[in-house]
């Protein structure tokens, strides 16, 4: 799993830099076409803009892909993810600079040595970079005879023994392509330029091979910080799970309710996910603290006397007072039974968890009456939760309400009891949450 997330990244690093020198190509090319109407070049001006136009729309095509699919279109996983993209961007590559090399000049082979650099840039695709330096060395001869026969006439390989008028016809260049020419233009032009070329790819292949070894360090090392992380993570869950078997054994109902908060906060959070506020606040591994931290919210109830923890009924205002505490009490407990763990995270949102989870977003509620955003988020989610537990189940003292009269209920405390924010992505999972509560009772 970690090599696969570090393997994605990869690709998208790759395409992105990939696509930024497309574009970058593609602004040259104009530049190129730019000076070339003010006499720099002094190339065929119709012939100049037409191959520039062909040209740029090549390597610019690319990027227009990206900038609709993740911009426009909002893809997820983002078309810079895509394994094939990186195909997307090689092939227009090496069709943009073919064209430039055969049409108008034989001096652009040298950029043949880009793409085996862009295929470099795939760490992880050794298969990849051998077939781009392959195929660059294969084009240089391609376009060096290519550029004689079709491009633009050039001194250097037409020299002066044919008009300029006899140069635009091709019969007479075929006329020209003598062995002994042929020859030439291979030992004077050709050969100097493989040999160029040849020698970036090489050090293009020394340059990924190291790359490579890099990133299979990266990918064990990862790998082993990893298994650290999930030995940590289980002694954790094991500590929670533990804590909540005592609060069963004290309350029975408990037990069920610990298990159907976590559940409900869980698909709380899950949802509120989607929610362009809490997009880049809630990642994977922050659900995963808050929901299993959930069952500890009630930890507290252990030091809650029996009398009053068990009573068959309603609690009185002073045994409801003394109740009140389980908030304080948990937040101090999770405080030292956490203390000797290294995962601050984790200790820091049970700890939030725990003492916060009875206030209130007027400022109503206790331990501490404070009130909105100062309410740590995890706990916001939790009196959601448990709420809406308490109010569908049944107790000694007390019926259950059905579900979508909870529902209703819940929804009327928002910005009262609950978050408004929370409470909008609440109404979005409102059948889940009901036929939740509709299953656990016919089980």
């Amino acid at each position: 799993m970690v090599e696969d997330k570090i393997y994605k990244e990869s690709t998208r690093d790759a395409n992105q830099l990939n696509i930024y020198i497309l574009f970058a190509m593609a602004v040259i090319s104009i530049l190129t076409e730019i000076l070339n109407e003010i006499n720099i070049f002094n190339l065929d001006k119709v012939v100049m803009r037409v191959t520039i136009s062909i040209v740029f729309v090549i390597f610019l095509t690319p990027y227009l892909v990206h900038f609709i699919a993740d911009h426009i279109m909002h893809k997820n996983p983002g078309i810079l993810y895509n394994e094939k993209f990186k195909y997307g961007l090689l092939i227009p590559t090496f069709i943009g600079i073919g064209i430039i090399t055969i049409i108008l000049s034989y001096q652009a082979i040298i950029l043949l040595a880009l793409p085996p650099l862009m295929a470099a840039q795939y760490k992880t695709n050794k298969k990849l970079i051998i077939i781009a330096i392959i195929v660059s060395l294969v084009m240089v001869p391609i376009t060096m005879y290519g550029g004689f026969f079709f491009g633009l006439p050039d001194r250097n390989l037409l020299k002066t023994i044919i008009s300029e008028e006899e140069q635009m016809d091709l019969s007479k260049r075929v006329e020209l392509a003598t062995a002994s020419r042929m020859f030439e233009i291979s030992y004077h032009y050709m050969l100097p330029r493989l040999l160029c070329v040849g020698l970036v790819d090489v050090l293009t292949f020394c340059i990924f091979s190291r790359n490579e070894k890099m990133l299979n360090s990266q990918i064990k090392l990862s790998e082993e910080a990893s298994n650290e992380m999930k030995k940590r993570n289980l002694m954790q869950s094991r500590v929670i799970e533990d804590l909540a078997a005592v609060i069963e054994t004290r309350d029975s109902e408990t037990g069920g309710h610990i298990t159907r908060t976590k559940t409900y906060v869980n698909m709380i959070l899950n949802q509120m996910k989607k929610d362009d506020k809490y997009k880049a606040i809630l990642t994977d591994d922050y659900i995963m603290d808050i929901t299993n931290s959930a069952p500890l919210h009630d930890v507290g109830k252990i030091a809650i006397t029996d009398r009053i923890l068990l009573k068959p009924g309603r609690l009185d205002r002073e045994e409801f007072e003394e109740m009140k505490k389980h908030s304080s009490k948990g937040g101090e407990m999770i405080k030292n039974i956490f203390s000797n763990l290294e995962d601050e995270k984790l200790s820091k949102i049970s700890y939030e968890i725990a003492l916060y989870h009875h206030e209130k977003w007027d400022g109503s509620g206790y331990p501490k009456g404070i009130k909105g955003e100062e309410i740590p988020l995890p706990a916001r989610v939790m009196a959601v939760a448990d709420v809406y537990d308490a109010i569908t189940s049944k107790r000694v003292y007390k019926d259950s309400i059905p579900p979508e009269e909870a529902f209703e209920i819940i929804v009327e405390g928002s910005g009262t009891h609950f978050d408004p924010d929370i409470i909008k992505n609440v109404i979005l999972i409102k059948k889940d949450l009901i036929d939740y509560v509709n299953n656990h009772r016919k089980e």
